[in-house]
């Protein structure tokens, strides 16, 4: 039986970062890996617009840019911040419920 289907994890079926292997890498070192995760409670262009440039050298961007009418200004900004943020190399992931979203080629 597939245990998380049941709304549980057992020590054989749970995902990488669920493991002791992992947990014990996290902790190493007085949790410092943890300093490279920021949270923030803030608009995505507010939050990008304050960090230095070149300071990300990944980022995940969610579905929210569904919720933006075509050629949205909006949009653009955000696309622009996250732009200079992005340290040269870096690589931008994102999820759409499109199947070829329009701001796809921004």
């Amino acid at each position: 039986m597939h245990q998380p289907l049941l709304g549980h994890y057992t020590s054989t079926s749970c995902p990488l970062y669920l493991k002791r292997t992992s947990f014990d890498t996290l902790r190493a070192n007085d949790a410092s890996l943890l300093d490279a995760i920021r949270i923030h409670t803030d608009s995505i262009s507010n939050v990008l617009k304050g960090m230095p440039p070149d300071s990300l050298t990944r980022a995940i961007v969610m579905d929210h840019l569904d919720w933006f009418a075509e050629g949205s200004a909006e949009v653009l900004e955000e696309v622009l911040y996250l732009r200079r943020a992005l340290k040269k190399g870096g690589f931008v992931m994102f999820r759409s419920a499109a199947r070829k979203p329009w701001y796809a080629e921004m």
